[in-house]
């Protein structure tokens, strides 16, 4: 029973100490929480592959337990990210119907996607 105790105590020490930079952004109305190296599908966002993108609207940073919080945001601090891909989404259908009078309409559509690729944070 100790043994396991000791497992679990070493296992959070461990992510105390290495806690990921971070950051949240305002990305077209949304919040996204974003760290180096990963990647996001967000709504359409102009440009081509390969093309970088600067966004400066940085609500939240936080790196090694510091943590800045802007007021709305933070000055100075950027994420960069590289456009990956630009395709269209999962297909979304929609149905009308009413009762009794053998109406049936069916729709849907494809929302253009953007994934993006966060290449560097600073402040």
């Amino acid at each position: 029973m100790s043994q396991k105790k000791t497992e679990k105590q070493t296992k959070s020490q461990e992510s105390n100490e290495q806690t990921p930079k971070f950051a949240v952004v305002d990305l077209k109305g949304t919040q996204l929480k974003v760290s180096e190296g990963q990647k996001y599908e967000v709504n359409f966002l102009e440009g081509e592959k390969g093309q970088e993108i600067t966004i400066d609207t940085v609500l939240l940073y936080a790196n090694d337990g510091e943590v800045v919080v802007g007021k709305p945001y933070i000055d100075n601090a950027k994420v960069k990210f590289e456009i990956d891909s630009q395709k269209k989404g999962d297909k979304v259908e929609g149905m009308v119907y009413k009762p009794k009078k053998g109406y049936r309409r069916k729709r849907g559509h494809r929302a253009l996607e953007t994934r993006l690729l966060v290449k560097e944070i600073s402040i």
